[in-house]
């Protein structure tokens, strides 16, 4: 009994004498890896006819791993230039991907579907990359690039060719191919053509543009063309021609684009804010009849 006792007073003074465990401290190296972004071109045109192309890509190097086990993450943002990157585009990359890029038709679709741009007007944009260690958010990599875009309208996904210049009174279907190009195979004799969008109705429609080949799209029904139809040009290459008797005319009356209404406005108002503010000029003349 006594010898029972010896042993585990021995025991517990062996148990005093173990050092106690404590964690291995992380140590965290500087391995030089910067992270960096950057745009395959910065101010981008995209058209329709090249919609195939690439038209963007964004590449992103490395970022440090200070050493960890965990390899960093990555997390792509693209926002327009003065908006918060919470307002736009997020995408997770993986751990292993460090490009990403768009074709002209695809990027198109994500600027003006995702980001909101508007056709024909230049936006800036900003891209981020992140690179994040998970659980460790204290060490979060980031790297922006800028680039800007001219997004566009894509061509009517149905096109008629019509006119008198076809031998066949009936409207043509035509063959839609890649980049918006459609195709006709016929007999054309003398005489004006038009493309239009329906076979139906002769609005909207393409015709003959300021250059040689060049066609202008014109989406006013008929009888609703009308000096309002100036705020939808927006090459400010239309001349507003105005008979100098009108100008006794204190206020003048005009189709809003449409025939089922009328605006009346002061002739003056018309002419001095409204027809500036639409970016165009206009010529006074005196029409004769005879």
């Amino acid at each position: 009994m006594k010898l029972y006792r010896q042993l585990i007073i021995l025991g517990a003074a062996a148990g005093l004498m173990i050092p106690g465990c404590t964690p291995e401290e992380e140590t965290l190296i500087d391995t030089g890896d910067e992270l960096t972004i950057t745009a395959s071109a910065k101010d981008i045109t995209l058209l329709e006819s090249e919609g195939e192309q690439e038209a963007l890509k964004l590449t992103w190097t490395p970022a440090s791993g200070y050493g960890l086990e965990e390899e960093p993450y990555y997390t792509l943002d693209i926002t327009k230039s003065g908006s918060d990157y919470e307002d736009g585009y997020s995408r997770d990359m993986g751990k292993s991907t460090f490009s990403i890029s768009w074709i002209v038709a695809e990027l198109n679709t994500f600027l003006t579907e995702v980001l909101g741009a508007e056709s024909g007007t230049k936006t800036a944009y900003k891209a981020r990359i992140r690179a994040t260690i998970y659980g460790r958010d204290d060490l979060t990599q980031t790297a922006e690039t800028e680039f800007s875009a001219t997004a566009f309208t894509p061509a009517s996904y149905t096109l008629y060719i019509d006119g008198s210049a076809l031998t066949n009174p009936d409207a043509g279907q035509m063959t839609r191919g890649e980049a918006g190009q459609f195709t006709w195979t016929g007999v054309l004799e003398e005489g004006g053509i038009v493309f239009t969008v329906s076979e139906d109705s002769e609005w909207p429609c393409y015709g003959a543009g300021e250059g040689d080949g060049e066609l202008k799209y014109f989406n006013e029904d008929p009888g609703a063309v009308s000096p309002m139809g100036l705020i939808n040009e927006k090459q400010g290459t239309v001349l507003l021609v105005v008979d100098r008797d009108l100008l006794d005319c204190e206020y003048i009356g005009c189709h809003p684009c449409v025939n089922t209404a009328t605006v009346t406005l002061k002739m003056a108002d018309l002419l001095e804010k409204f027809v500036p503010a639409t970016g165009h000029s206009c010529r006074i003349v005196e029409l004769r009849t005879e």
